[in-house]
């Protein structure tokens, strides 16, 4: 048999449909009140997304007769509808009111940054809620990174973090003194470090023993004011102090000291500039229309004087490149050195003469005596010979080129001639084939003194490898009988006896021929 229903009395049926009945009645009567009404609400969303543009009546049973969503226009100064059916929000636009009446929010998809602007839900009876919405660029994405990796990563560095914290720092070369040398106007660094550069001591400091030994020294203390700076933030154990601007007062004995670790103290020496030839005065001569270079430095080019002038005697004003007199003139040469105080003056005057004095400090100076002069001229006496000379040697190396060169030819001629006249001589003679036939004219007396006999060694006058070669040998002698002869000589090979012209050496030789009495 079927379940019989469970007994509700008629009464409370009637109350329950009374209430809804009046419920529905109470909704469509009150109709729909918009949330955040009259308020502007700001959304931002990015390149390629989705965006939902949150409007709702307060109660989300109730319907609004009629709402529509509207977007300012720049160029009109005026809200206008936004179609779903528009060239920019086709297929991109959807109401999401499906279950709830009183939803009326807005889903635009596939972003741009046209549709960024200011929107309005226009609920009519009910209010306006505005929405500004701004469209950026979508973030870069993040690589692509184990899980596993990362942790590894971030214990390592806990690890490390915790390792210095409880280590500390020791310091490097401890009681211990550094002694180091610097010049006025520089920079110096004055070491300090931690075995462990990543480690950072809990507190530090850097005192002037000599001084103020009391007194810390930072930026902002009285003498080292803006000219000191302290430690480096990559590398936290490095406690070094860098003072920019030296003066001679801050050489002294430094000491950097670290809680719990100990101290290091640096010896300072700051020398300042002291000008050369200081107290003397120097001669310089210029001419008018150049240029001069006044002298004047620091026995150490390096030093920096703190302030120094140049001056003139004339009432001992400044020289000043914007004065009337050395307007663009005058310029200091201390480019490379900061110790080089040199002045520079160019076009010269005769006004620029007298003397100029380089006022350093320490109550130092050089005084420097300037004579400007006239524009010197070279006198025709000193160029005149040099041209003269240079003209006669080149002529004089002419004629001898060409007297060398025709005698040269001359003697070539000659000894062509004569060898072959003395050869076409000697073709009937007899032929002689293991001995040298030698001919010699001598001047022969009646009387009954003993002959001369000329000797002399073939060996020496020539150099020939075979005396087989020789055949004829033919000597001619001056008249006058001196032992000093002129010699011709002719050496056939035996072709030429033939008749064979194959071979011919002709030549003139100075021989001293020696005489033996025999």
């Amino acid at each position: 048999p079927p379940v019989p229903l469970p007994f509700v009395p008629y009464a409370l049926v009637t109350v329950i449909i009374l209430h809804i009945i009046v419920a529905v009645v109470y909704c469509r009567t009150k109709g729909c009140s918009l949330t955040d009404r009259g308020q502007t609400l700001s959304i931002t969303a990015h390149r390629g997304g989705s965006v939902l543009l949150p409007c709702s009546c307060t109660e989300l049973r109730a319907k609004p007769e009629t709402f529509t969503w509207r977007r300012y226009n720049e160029n009109r100064k005026g809200f206008e509808r936004i179609p779903s059916e528009s060239d920019q929000y086709r297929n991109r636009v959807q109401l999401v009111n499906d279950h709830s009446p009183g939803n009326l929010s807005l889903l635009i998809s596939h972003l741009t940054e046209e549709d960024g602007g200011v929107y309005r839900c226009d609920g009519v009876k009910s209010g306006y809620t505005y929405i500004r919405l701004t469209v950026e660029e979508p973030p870069v994405p993040l690589p692509f990174v184990p899980y596993a990796l990362v942790t590894v990563i971030i214990l390592h560095i806990i690890v490390a973090v915790v390792y210095c914290r409880t280590k500390g720092c020791t310091l490097k070369d401890q009681k211990q003194t550094k002694y180091i040398t610097a010049y006025t106007g520089e920079s110096v660094l004055l070491p300090c470090y931690c075995k462990d550069l990543q480690s950072r001591p809990e507190k530090f400091s850097w005192k002037e023993l000599n001084k103020n030994p009391n007194e810390e020294i930072s930026s902002e203390s009285g003498r080292y004011r803006n000219r000191v700076q302290l430690g480096n933030d990559r590398s936290p154990g490095n406690l070094s102090l860098l003072i920019s601007h030296l003066t001679e007062e801050d050489g002294g004995e430094y000491r950097c000291t670290v809680d719990g670790s100990g101290y290091r103290d640096i010896r300072l020496t700051v020398e300042g500039c002291s000008l050369t030839d200081r107290g003397q005065t120097l001669s310089i001569t210029a001419h008018r229309g150049g240029s001069v270079l006044l002298p004047c430095s620091c026995t150490e080019l390096r030093a920096k004087p703190e302030t120094f002038t140049w001056k003139k005697h004339k009432g001992w004003e400044e020289i000043s490149s914007e004065s009337d007199q050395y307007r663009n003139r005058v310029q200091l040469v201390n480019d490379s050195f900061p110790g080089n105080l040199s002045l520079l003056i160019s076009h010269l005057t005769e006004e620029d003469g007298g003397v100029y004095r380089c006022d350093g400090v320490k109550s130092e100076h050089t005084d420097i005596s300037l004579t400007v002069e006239g524009t010197p001229s070279l006198p025709p006496s000193q160029s005149e010979p040099f041209i003269y000379a240079a003209v006669g040697g080149l002529l004089l190396l002419m004629v001898l080129t060409g007297i060398i060169c025709w005698r040269y030819r001359a003697r070539r001629w000659r000894l062509v001639e004569s060898c072959e006249s003395k050869s076409e001589g000697r073709r009937d003679q007899e032929t002689q084939d293991d001995s040298l036939v030698l001919y010699a004219t001598v001047n022969k007396d009646t009387s009954k003194e003993p002959q001369e006999v000329i000797a002399f060694d073939v060996g020496i006058l020539f150099s020939v490898r075979s005396l087989s070669t020789l055949h004829n040998l033919v000597y001619s002698a001056d008249k006058s009988g001196t032992s000093s002869l002129k010699m011709t000589a002719a050496i056939l090979s035996p072709a030429r006896q033939s008749g064979t012209d194959t071979n011919c050496v002709c030549g003139d030789v100075d021989v001293v021929i020696e005489t033996v009495v025999v």
